[in-house]
């Protein structure tokens, strides 16, 4: 028997490029630096990845000792997500790789600045903003490559996306003023029922940056995270909110047996950890396999001539 430790991992706000890692949720510490502002973070496949200004983007399988594989740009990137064998990082530029260690420059760049993006339903659902970053119209797009990107949703002046994520069928995307939207299919949105509520100074405000000359908007912003078919959103003043199960872990096709063994195809949702189990009984079940969830179609094949005499299988996530 064996334990292992779960860590919670952050990019610290703009302006600051440190990471926080934390095992409880309470007592966080920091032992990266870096040279450019971090702006998001994401474990995907296995691997935490780190993005911000000029390409910088950092991986790491343990949250404490992390690789640089930056690209050469001066455009900032600030989502990261995996899926249909590929990942994609996104913010004013976008870039590409099949491992998180390669990458490339994407041809053109998204016609929006995306803030975060998901994978989901086979397509890479980004939000963000267009237009001058004083006065920005949020926006929500869509990729299936990085290359071709379809603008979804288009939300008035004064508005910016700031988060989404998938889960269960369902994407929730935030806006910077508490509305929250959903799709299940990442192309026709709804406003969703509820909105996060307001905070007591408003929602939004305009300050002088004297440094640069130059305007910069702040908002109300919120964000969402999913895991195990529930989502949880949070905005300013510490308030979170979250929604009831909503999970479909796996999404199996039609199975096959013969006198070889047991075959089924299964697609279960990115960086969910699952088992594949067996039993005569229904019972005892014992564990053929454990992985964590690609959001691609895997094929599994039980052979016959497996000393165990299965009768039953499942997939069971913890």
């Amino acid at each position: 028997m064996h334990s292992h430790t779960v860590h919670t991992i952050g990019a610290r706000p703009v302006s600051l490029n440190g990471i926080y890692t934390t095992t409880d949720g309470y007592n966080w510490q920091t032992n990266s630096n870096f040279t450019n502002n971090l702006r998001g973070v994401r474990y995907a496949n296995g691997q935490y990845i780190a993005v911000g200004d000029n390409g910088s983007i950092f991986t790491s399988v343990d949250s404490t000792n992390w690789n640089n594989h930056s690209v050469a740009t001066s455009g900032s990137l600030s989502g990261v997500a995996f899926g249909n064998s590929i990942y994609i990082a996104a913010g004013s530029v976008a870039a590409t790789s099949p491992d998180g260690v390669a990458w490339t420059l994407c041809p053109s760049n998204p016609p929006a600045v995306i803030t975060r993006i998901a994978y989901g339903e086979g397509l890479f659902v980004a939000v963000g903003y267009s237009g001058p970053y004083y006065n920005p119209s949020g926006e929500i797009l869509t990729s299936q490559n990085c290359t071709n990107w379809q603008v979804q949703l288009t939300e008035p002046s004064g508005n910016v996306f700031t988060a989404i994520a998938y889960n269960g069928g369902t994407f929730l995307a935030t806006l910077n003023g508490g509305a929250v939207f959903k799709s299940s299919d990442g192309t026709n949105w709804n406003g969703s029922i509820f909105s996060l509520p307001s905070v007591d100074h408003g929602s939004f405000a305009l300050y002088y940056n004297f440094n640069n000359l130059s305007l910069s908007y702040l908002g109300h912003y919120s964000t969402v995270c999913a895991y195990n078919g529930t989502f949880i959103a949070g905005g300013l003043d510490g308030i979170m909110l979250q929604s009831g199960n909503t999970w479909n872990p796996a999404l199996l096709t039609t199975s096959q047996s013969n006198s070889n063994g047991f075959t089924f195809s299964y697609n279960q949702q990115i960086d969910v950890p699952y088992h594949i189990q067996m039993s005569t009984n229904l019972l005892n079940w014992v564990n053929l396999y454990s992985g964590t969830g690609t959001g691609q179609l895997t094929n599994f094949t039980y052979s016959a001539s497996s000393n165990y005499p299965a009768r039953f299988f499942r997939i069971v996530s913890p």
